[in-house]
Parts: C-alpha cells; structure tokens; sequence
C-alpha cells in the first residue's frame, strides 16, 4: 500500500486561520477587566497552548515541503 503524505499547503493555511483566531481571542481575553477570575485565567492558559501548537502544525507543514 502506497503512503501519502499529508497536504502541507492545507496544514498551513488552516494553522494560519486558526493561529489569528486564538491571537484574536488571546487578546480579547488579555484586555478583559475581570482576568482575576478562575474562568478567565483558564481560557488564557488554553488559548495560549492553542497559539503554540498552531506555531507547531505551521512548522509540521513547512517540514512536510522541505523533506518531502
């Protein structure tokens, strides 16, 4: 059975989506007034971690084209 590779040109373009929607949503939380609470501060550490791996998906992309 022949492997295929994944589509890097779609890993990309919907990690770029995804990386301006969670930077969006990252903001909008960092300029809440209430970021003492639990809640707040939950959702800041999970769209943080969201940011990151959609730096790591970009990066799993760039590699699929590069190393083919």
């Amino acid at each position: 059975m022949a492997e295929h590779l994944p589509d890097f040109m779609t890993m990309i373009v919907v990690s770029v989506f995804a990386l301006i929607a969670n930077g969006f949503c990252l903001y909008l939380l960092q300029r809440s007034k209430n970021k003492e609470e639990v809640h707040i501060k939950a959702s800041m550490i999970f769209t943080s971690s969201d940011v990151i791996i959609n730096f790591g998906v970009i990066l799993a992309g760039v590699l699929v084209y590069l190393l083919d």
